[in-house]
């Protein structure tokens, strides 16, 4: 049952998902992608100390129920502006309240002193990266029929 999300995650993201990634990013797609590679593993770090406890398992697992892994059919074309676009990073922003918590802010600016980018344009990039990673996630959960144990079992690998 394992797998790795990161490697997942990034298999997800098409030549014109990256580009237009980047272009909300006000930024090339080389450093779209080195900023993206620096965002991903606290993304997912922070579901998955988000994911150690009962409730947080709980909580994450029934988001699962919203992103199916549906979004993913739509994501080359969630960057090209206007209202898919807004609701791609309004759903992100309420996954990363969801995951971080107040400590969103601190992560955030981690990242970008790391990248050299902005807080607000790192911030972008983390709600573009939420409901990706929620959509991986759950695909998976409809495709090997996870329950919570399944879940709670795949994230503390």
């Amino acid at each position: 049952m394992s797998f790795n999300l990161m490697e997942m995650v990034k298999g997800a993201i098409s030549e014109k998902t990256a580009a237009g990634m980047a272009s909300v990013l006000g930024t090339d797609q080389p450093s779209g992608e080195k900023a993206a590679d620096l965002a991903l593993p606290a993304l997912i770090g922070g579901l998955l100390k988000k994911s150690s406890t009962v409730s947080g398992a709980s909580e994450l697992f029934g988001m699962l129920d919203v992103f199916d892994g549906s979004q993913l059919e739509e994501l080359d074309d969630a960057f090209d502006g206007g209202a898919k676009q807004d609701d791609w990073l309004s759903g992100g922003k309420g996954i990363l309240e969801t995951i971080f918590g107040g400590n969103l802010s601190a992560i955030v600016g981690k990242v970008a002193k790391t990248t050299g980018m902005d807080s607000s344009t790192v911030g972008k990039l983390f709600s573009m990266l939420a409901p990706l990673v929620m959509g991986v996630l759950g695909k998976q959960k409809q495709e090997a029929g996870w329950d919570i144990g399944n879940f709670t079992s795949v994230m503390a690998e």
